[in-house]
């Protein structure tokens, strides 16, 4: 079997600057690598979300159907808290069997971002 050495999602926007903004300011993820028409950002040493210019590209935005984010933190309360005090609306944190704590928020382009952790429970 081949090693997978990193990943990384690509979010083609029509709202390539309110996205990027979202990415950078609301959640807090450091930049990687910019071009003109693309923003990398880095979740781990390995793992990445790009945001690109849809108006650059060739492909197009998917307006954030069928597209969940799933990004896993230490303590998803602790995230809600953090994201609530900034002025953004996540939804309610749930419990999710067997044993996750999770929330909801999306991004100015419509992508769904799952914000979850192991809970103690």
């Amino acid at each position: 079997m081949r090693k997978i050495h990193s990943s990384n999602v690509i979010i083609y926007c029509r709202n390539f600057t309110g996205t990027a903004e979202f990415y950078r300011n609301v959640l807090e993820l450091n930049e990687s690598m910019r071009l003109s028409w693309m923003i990398e950002f880095m979740l781990t040493d390995t793992s990445f979300i790009t945001v690109a210019d849809e108006n650059r590209a060739s492909i197009k935005s998917s307006y954030g159907a069928g597209i969940t984010l799933a990004i896993r933190v230490d303590d998803a309360d602790r995230f809600h808290k953090f994201l609530t005090d900034k002025g953004t609306v996540p939804g309610e944190v749930t419990d999710y069997p067997p044993s996750t704590r999770r929330f909801f928020i999306h991004d100015p382009e419509g992508n769904r971002i799952e914000i979850w952790s192991q809970s103690s429970g």
